[in-house]
């Protein structure tokens, strides 16, 4: 009975060492997050032609696509000096789904109509790049500001077929496909705030925005995001956070434009490493 005693007070010990040794996110000089958002969006797309005129649809209402997804998202930060820091995130949102169009509409140079089947794919890959400045940094608090670009490479792709009955065994049978894709690059402001509960327990926040017109392109980009993470070891963390983005975006082009307008929410969960 003595030896199990010792044994499990002596485990007690190493497990309350590693627990109390545990480093947490304003210490660390590098550190990873590897994580999975479900999301709940919100996709308006226009892409016209000349001579066509602008339509905007809605993929989920008019076209019949899901509205939710899990995308994946990978990030570091980089601390190379007591004040500045580095950070880069790569996130992709893929959504599909099958309907019937709701109303006549032009993509990409090609005309739906009404009542034809429809598949629609959707693909946004986000780039961000990101310098940040901490006003405030002590062991229990953090608050940040930074200046970023915020990449949006997006795909859209609509599938059409329509079948029409033409008297007897024989149908015409209408089809088109037209996809439009850009690369838009926008630049971004945010703020961000860290609390240390504990040594292993932190909360933060954040928001960003900013809305300019560069070249051909113009846009705006909002986001705001809450969070939690815990420190289970020393270098490895779990956390969860909720976050609320818009990203508006217009390409002009010399024979017509792209645009998107983009609301999507809901939470992640992610695994950390830092040291």
């Amino acid at each position: 009975m003595t030896k199990t005693r010792t044994q499990t007070l002596l485990a007690l010990t190493a497990l309350f060492s590693v627990v109390a040794s545990a480093g947490n996110s304003i210490e660390d000089t590098h550190s990873f997050r590897l994580g999975v958002y479900s999301q709940d969006t919100d996709i308006q797309a226009v892409s016209t032609i000349d001579p066509f005129p602008p339509i905007e649809i809605d993929l989920t209402d008019d076209l019949g696509m899901d509205d939710n997804s899990e995308s994946i998202y990978a990030s570091y930060r980089w601390r190379f000096g007591e004040k500045w820091s580095l950070s880069t995130t790569f996130e992709r949102l893929e959504l599909d789904g099958k309907g019937f169009a709701s109303k006549d509409f032009n993509f990409d140079g090609k005309e739906f109509t009404a009542g034809a089947a429809v598949s629609t794919e959707y693909t946004m890959d986000t780039y961000l790049i990101d310098v940040g400045y901490s006003l405030i940094r002590t062991d229990t608090w953090e608050v940040v500001v930074g200046f970023g670009i915020h990449a949006f490479d997006i795909e859209t792709v609509i599938e059409g077929r329509l079948e029409i009955d033409g008297g007897g065994d024989d149908n015409i049978v209408e089809g088109a496909r037209a996809s439009a894709d850009f690369l838009a690059p926008l630049p971004n402001l945010r703020a961000g705030v860290t609390y240390m509960l504990t040594p292993q327990w932190e909360l933060n926040a954040g928001i960003g925005w900013l809305s300019l017109e560069i070249d051909n392109i113009d846009g705006n980009y909002t986001y705001g995001e809450i969070g939690t993470e815990y420190r289970i070891t020393d270098r490895f963390g779990i956390g969860a956070t909720y976050q609320l983005s818009k990203i508006d975006v217009t390409v002009d082009e010399s024979d017509g434009f792209d645009a998107v307008d983009i609301e999507f929410s809901g939470p992640s969960i992610y695994l950390s490493y830092g040291f």
